[in-house]
């Protein structure tokens, strides 16, 4: 980070200015006229702010241009900013980076009828993508991130499956967080290995990954086939007394710490993602032959389905969010939340709510949770502590996780609609969450904020910077998977499109390998799908040699 005049200080912690709590409405030291500190931070940036002291007489003005950017050493930094003399030399440089953002992103666009959704996830979402792929140093949040990012670099998606895997047990169990260290137990990490894994291996056919020799965190090495056995076989064995998978800690909701007073508590969150993790599994043994893995998956995949259906469905009409001290979570009869709203997506995106109680599903979560600025995480907010639930019970109601619009819980909400061809009720979900929401207070136009207050007195107003969240992976999947319809396949791609009723003909473009995929969508009213002029039986499109293949799709 460098400026053309020498500047007069500089800080690595951007607590500085924004303050903490970190607020960009009201930039605490900007506006005290704080002097910077000139300390670089523990496990932090090198530099974040720089700081230009001036004292201006009227009609007077003063001019710099500021440059930030990664580059491989602190050598060639130097050399670099010995090269930007002027401003001449800064812009060709610039014109250069710009050059390089657009080849990376053009891999992939779309083109539909509603410019917001366009810059978002032409170049917005991604911006976001690739920020916390550098920036973040977490299990849970890189995977969502590198599984999104994989549609279009898939490089940096197997870069970050590695990555992981290095910190991941022997056991099967994954850091919750590598800088700062989080040693404590989650429950969830393995699982998003796996999902993430398994699209990488459809997507890229790079079976050769699995045999990549990679370390443990607590010593030793192994494939990174083994290193996928390992983490499902973890959450497989960890089981309470309902049969459903353990909550450890926390899962997905740091701030739901129902293990942490009782080892004992079941998490159905984490079991509805087994689930899922299962099937991908299965079908992952079905493509490398490996029959007796394969059935096994299975075998296992049924019965939980099964004892997920039986013990966590709530008379009125929904899935529970936990089992803890023998009591259930979010459900009708619970003290404090009655319904959590991720067990309600998860039970679609996992396909495990039969096709009789779907409407039952969508209906509570329109009753209960539905809000003008997304879904709630869970209702009501609970309005005192509970020590058997954990720092979820003591955030002030209608704030973070308890009550409020935790996007990222929006996210699987919108993802799940598309998967029951419900495309315009994802659509919603996902224009709610946009900084045009004029509900959507204290918010960037370029970002997703984290969460947004419910409570009254601040209703809609943003609590956490911009890009900070996985929101956007899942924003990102569902406008490609979801009203484009792409779902991964092993050597090829489904097609099943959930456009939201508005749009009658959207275009989008895809770079696999060497060839260039034109998919263009028209409402029609009769459904077919034509690849380069010939009739496509069903709806798998196998993977193409051609340089240029066009798909047309009507619905």
């Amino acid at each position: 980070m460098l400026s053309t005049v020498p500047a007069d200080g500089y800080s690595a912690d951007d607590r500085e200015i924004f303050g903490f709590p970190f607020s960009l409405s009201y930039p605490y030291g900007l506006i005290e006229g704080k002097d910077l500190d000139c300390k670089p931070v523990v496990a932090g940036r090198t530099c974040l702010l720089l700081q230009h002291k001036l004292s201006l007489a009227p009609d007077e003005a003063f001019e710099t241009d500021y440059v930030l950017g990664i580059t491989e050493s602190f050598e060639n930094a130097l050399k670099l900013t010995a090269d930007m003399k002027t401003r001449q030399d800064i812009k060709k440089i610039y014109e250069e980076t710009a050059a390089c953002d657009l080849a990376r992103r053009s891999v992939l666009s779309v083109h539909t009828p509603d410019r917001e959704t366009n810059l978002f996830f032409n170049h917005w979402l991604k911006m976001g993508l690739e920020w916390n792929l550098l920036n973040r140093r977490a299990t849970r949040d890189n995977l969502q991130f590198a599984h999104a990012a994989l549609w279009y670099l898939p490089q940096a998606t197997r870069f970050t499956l590695a990555r992981v895997m290095e910190q991941q047990y022997q056991d099967g169990h994954t850091l919750r967080m590598w800088t700062p260290f989080v040693t404590v137990v989650y429950a969830d990490g393995p699982l998003w290995l796996v999902t993430c894994a398994c699209d990488y291996l459809k997507y890229t056919g790079d079976f050769a990954f699995l045999k990549e020799e990679i370390p443990y965190y607590d010593g030793g090495s192994g494939p990174a086939w083994e290193h996928l056995l390992r983490g499902i076989r973890r959450v497989m064995s960890d089981r309470g007394p309902h049969g459903l998978a353990l909550s450890h800690f926390a899962d997905w909701n740091d701030a739901l710490n129902t293990g942490d007073r009782d080892p004992e508590a079941e998490s159905v969150f984490v079991s509805m993602q087994l689930v899922l993790a299962l099937q991908e599994m299965a079908e992952l043994c079905d493509h490398l032959n490996e029959t007796a893995l394969s059935a096994e998956f299975r075998a296992e995949h049924d019965r939980l389905k099964e004892t997920i259906n039986r013990t966590c469905w709530d008379s009125e009409g929904y899935y529970i969010r936990s089992f803890a001290n023998g009591k259930p979570v979010g459900a009708s009869c619970s003290e404090g939340s009655k319904i959590y709203v991720n067990p309600q997506s998860w039970s679609i995106i996992a396909d495990i709510c039969p096709p009789e109680r779907r409407q039952a599903v969508l209906d509570a979560v329109d009753r209960h949770l539905e809000t003008p600025i997304g879904c709630k995480v869970n209702t009501p907010a609970y309005e005192q502590y509970d020590p058997s639930l954990g720092r979820i019970s003591f955030q002030y109601p209608g704030t973070s996780e308890n009550g409020a619009i935790y996007a990222h819980a929006t996210g699987f909400k919108m993802y799940a609609d598309c998967l029951l061809g419900l495309g315009s009720r994802g659509y919603q979900s996902f224009k709610k969450l946009l900084p045009s929401n004029p509900l959507n207070t204290d918010t960037v136009p370029y970002a997703i904020s984290n969460v947004c207050s419910t409570t009254e007195f601040c209703y809609g107003k943003s609590a956490v910077k911009p890009f900070g969240t996985g929101t956007q992976a899942w924003q990102f999947r569902t406008v490609i998977e979801g009203f484009f319809g792409l779902r991964f396949g092993y050597d090829g791609l489904f097609i099943r499109p959930a456009m939201p009723e508005d749009w009658n003909e959207a275009t989008l473009t895809l770079l696999h390998g060497e060839t260039t995929y034109t998919f263009t969508y028209r409402r029609t009213g009769t459904p077919c799908i034509l690849a380069n002029g010939k009739l496509l039986t069903g709806e798998f499109l196998p993977f193409s040699h051609q340089d240029a293949v066009k798909i047309e799709i009507t619905f």
